[in-house]
């Protein structure tokens, strides 16, 4: 059974998203689905363990649930289409990082599904850690506690693959730019990072629910297509940063021109699914520089 993120769970998008975006949203949701049909057929199944998440420790999603489908379905179509050399032919074993994964349920269920490839979750919060080691650690996967700025507690070029689903979003432009270049440390030459962030789709939501006045949209959008990163701190208490330093840890906007600029020297734009998440963050697929294995 093909467990299918573009058919099965995307919202809808909107004409006016269409219209800003510029992009018939359609086209490359129909040509993922053909590559999904034909390579996780035999990798997404139905028997994975529950996952129950206690209300003390910080959780993404549902707290019970198999994982989050949704986020492992882009990673798998995102390894599918854009890997140079399969896992399987690799000449030293696969390693995937999952930056920020929380209580671990995106990683857990790709481990789960995807044996042969040596997955590693880190994130800064202690008790998500503390829970995923007990709950969740197997053969192929490892959780490791990190601190909020670089550098990781993992070597240099250990990972062929990062993913990063909302992470960008809550990162200080300075945070931002700390860590796009700690992941060019860790990732191996042609390696990927696929990273998620809300930019125009996620404006477009705000005006739409009434959370931004016109006025607001307007600077704001006129902002992200100057390249700029908005950035706007949580306040002391919130729940989502009990455990963090919220100086540098907030809600934050960019789009592809901000994108674009600042990976110039280390990475090459190897795909961009506008508003592809859940129909208001951007997905971004990265390949660091150099020659590949």
């Amino acid at each position: 059974m093909v467990f299918d993120l573009l058919s099965r769970s995307s919202a809808p998008v909107s004409d006016e998203i269409r219209k800003r975006l510029g992009i018939d949203m359609s086209v490359g949701r129909l040509e993922l689905q053909n590559y999904l049909i034909k390579s996780t057929e035999a990798r997404l199944r139905l028997d994975v363990p529950l996952v129950s998440v206690p209300p003390e420790v910080h959780c993404m999603g549902r707290r019970t649930s198999i994982g989050d489908l949704y986020a492992a379905d882009w990673v798998v179509s995102i390894l599918n289409l854009f890997l140079v050399t399969p896992p399987s032919r690799q000449r030293s074993p696969f390693s995937l990082l999952d930056l920020g994964c929380s209580s671990g349920r995106l990683i857990a269920l790709l481990a789960h599904v995807m044996p042969d490839i040596h997955f590693v979750g880190v994130d800064p919060r202690r008790s998500s850690i503390d829970y995923a080691v007990r709950e969740l650690s197997r053969p192929n996967l490892d959780f490791l506690l990190s601190q909020q700025t670089p550098p990781l507690p993992v070597d240099a070029a250990q990972f062929d693959f990062v993913s990063a689903v909302s992470i960008w979003s809550h990162f200080s432009e300075d945070r931002a730019l700390l860590w796009l270049r700690e992941m060019g440390r860790i990732l191996r030459p042609g390696g990927l990072l696929m990273l998620t962030m809300g930019g125009l789709g996620k404006l477009i939501k705000y005006r739409t629910q009434g959370r931004h006045s016109q006025r607001v949209f307007d600077r704001r959008t006129a902002r992200i297509e100057r390249g700029e990163w908005l950035f706007t701190a949580y306040p002391d208490g919130r729940r989502q940063g009990e455990e963090l330093n919220l100086e540098h840890w907030g809600d934050a906007t960019a789009g592809i021109s901000w994108w674009q600029r600042a990976i110039a020297e280390t990475f090459l734009l190897e795909a961009f699914f506008p508003a592809g998440f859940h129909g208001v963050q951007d997905i971004y697929v990265l390949r660091l520089k150099g020659k590949s294995n």
